[in-house]
């Protein structure tokens, strides 16, 4: 009787830890894409769901990135300037935001402005101090910039 309350325990466990990431990964999703509609500069002909799926894959490769920071040199950052390959060097941290160039609401030509560049300037002069930017760049992270 002892093992049936222990395995029906465990088997509880694991549906509600399953239910609470899967709802965590919507609300997300959801955050994204209410940043991604919220925007009023952003193109009218853009899928907004084919945003939101490059954005997941992009977020799960950055995480990986993440848990292992890295430093690079601006030299580094430097070479990394087309559209192929983008990194901007925004207050110290070095992001790679080459999938968020043809996703950006504000257009790809404000994202290919600043890379292989410092962009701190121009992100704090369009987005200082909001939120979901903040965030949707956060997801983009690779490291840190040497000092």
């Amino acid at each position: 009787m002892k093992k049936i309350i222990l395995i029906v325990l465990i088997l509880f466990i694991v549906l509600v830890s399953v239910a609470f990431l899967y709802f965590k990964k919507f609300s997300s999703e959801d955050e994204a894409k209410e940043y991604l509609n919220s925007n009023q500069n952003a193109p009218q002909n853009i899928n907004s769901e084919n945003k939101i799926n490059n954005l997941a894959t992009s977020s799960e490769k950055n995480l990986q990135n993440q848990l292992v920071k890295k430093t690079y040199s601006f030299e580094e950052v430097q070479t990394h300037n087309s559209k192929q390959s983008c990194w901007s060097a925004i207050r110290g941290k070095v992001y790679d935001l080459t999938s968020w160039i043809s996703n950006h609401p504000g257009g790809e030509k404000a994202i290919l402005s600043i890379c292989g560049k410092d962009g701190t300037e121009a992100f704090v002069n369009e987005h200082g101090g909001k939120d979901k930017p903040e965030k949707a760049l956060s997801q983009f992270e690779i490291g840190e910039l040497q000092n």
